[in-house]
Protein backbone atom coordinates (compact mmCIF):
# COMPACT_ATOMS: atom_id res chain seq x y z
CA UNK A 1 0.00 0.00 0.00
CA UNK A 2 1.45 3.40 -0.90
CA UNK A 3 2.39 5.59 2.06
CA UNK A 4 -0.15 8.29 1.17
CA UNK A 5 -2.99 5.74 1.14
CA UNK A 6 -1.86 4.39 4.51
CA UNK A 7 -1.76 7.90 5.96
CA UNK A 8 -5.19 8.74 4.56
CA UNK A 9 -6.63 5.48 5.92
CA UNK A 10 -5.57 6.69 9.38
CA UNK A 11 -7.33 10.02 8.79
CA UNK A 12 -4.12 12.06 8.87
CA UNK A 13 -2.86 14.83 6.63
CA UNK A 14 0.73 15.35 5.56
CA UNK A 15 0.85 18.25 8.00
CA UNK A 16 -0.29 15.96 10.86
CA UNK A 17 2.45 13.42 10.12
CA UNK A 18 5.06 16.15 9.65
CA UNK A 19 4.23 17.58 13.08
CA UNK A 20 4.65 14.15 14.70
CA UNK A 21 8.03 13.67 13.00
CA UNK A 22 9.28 17.21 13.55
CA UNK A 23 9.71 17.94 9.84
CA UNK A 24 7.90 20.17 7.39
CA UNK A 25 5.06 19.05 5.12
CA UNK A 26 7.34 19.08 2.09
CA UNK A 27 9.50 16.34 3.64
CA UNK A 28 6.45 14.10 4.02
CA UNK A 29 5.38 14.80 0.45
CA UNK A 30 8.86 13.85 -0.75
CA UNK A 31 8.82 10.59 1.26
CA UNK A 32 5.42 9.67 -0.13
CA UNK A 33 6.60 10.31 -3.70
CA UNK A 34 9.84 8.37 -3.25
CA UNK A 35 8.08 5.17 -4.26
CA UNK A 36 10.41 2.20 -3.86
CA UNK A 37 13.38 4.25 -2.64
CA UNK A 38 12.34 4.83 0.96
CA UNK A 39 15.01 4.37 3.62
CA UNK A 40 14.05 1.86 6.29
CA UNK A 41 14.69 4.46 9.01
CA UNK A 42 12.23 6.84 7.34
CA UNK A 43 9.66 4.09 6.88
CA UNK A 44 9.94 3.12 10.55
CA UNK A 45 9.46 6.73 11.73
CA UNK A 46 6.54 7.21 9.32
CA UNK A 47 4.84 4.03 10.57
CA UNK A 48 5.25 5.06 14.21
CA UNK A 49 3.79 8.50 13.42
CA UNK A 50 0.68 6.69 12.15
CA UNK A 51 0.56 4.52 15.26
CA UNK A 52 1.70 1.43 13.33
CA UNK A 53 4.51 -1.05 13.82
CA UNK A 54 7.13 -1.52 11.13
CA UNK A 55 8.55 -4.86 10.12
CA UNK A 56 10.23 -6.20 7.01
CA UNK A 57 9.60 -9.78 5.90
CA UNK A 58 12.02 -11.80 3.78
CA UNK A 59 10.72 -14.99 2.17
CA UNK A 60 13.35 -17.13 0.47
CA UNK A 61 12.80 -19.57 -2.35
CA UNK A 62 13.96 -22.31 0.03
CA UNK A 63 10.99 -21.70 2.34
CA UNK A 64 12.81 -19.65 4.96
CA UNK A 65 10.97 -16.67 6.39
CA UNK A 66 12.68 -13.95 8.39
CA UNK A 67 10.87 -11.04 10.04
CA UNK A 68 12.90 -7.92 10.78
CA UNK A 69 11.24 -5.80 13.47
CA UNK A 70 12.54 -2.37 14.42
CA UNK A 71 12.33 -1.89 18.17
CA UNK A 72 13.68 1.50 19.13
CA UNK A 73 17.48 1.32 19.11
CA UNK A 74 17.65 -2.38 18.32
CA UNK A 75 16.54 -4.71 15.57
CA UNK A 76 14.82 -8.04 16.20
CA UNK A 77 15.36 -10.77 13.62
CA UNK A 78 12.99 -13.74 13.90
CA UNK A 79 13.25 -16.94 11.89
CA UNK A 80 9.62 -18.04 11.55
CA UNK A 81 10.24 -20.80 9.02
CA UNK A 82 10.90 -23.60 11.50
CA UNK A 83 8.86 -25.22 14.25
CA UNK A 84 11.03 -23.43 16.79
CA UNK A 85 10.80 -19.66 16.46
CA UNK A 86 14.19 -18.09 17.03
CA UNK A 87 14.62 -14.39 17.69
CA UNK A 88 17.92 -12.56 17.73
CA UNK A 89 18.29 -9.00 18.97
CA UNK A 90 21.03 -6.87 17.47
CA UNK A 91 22.05 -3.23 17.69
CA UNK A 92 22.60 -1.46 14.38
CA UNK A 93 25.97 0.06 13.59
CA UNK A 94 26.11 3.78 14.17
Amino acid sequence: MPLAMLREAHGLTQIDVAAKLGVDQGAISKRERAGRRVLVENLEAYAHALGCECEVVFNSRLGHRFVIDFDGDSILITNTSSDRRRTRKIRPLT
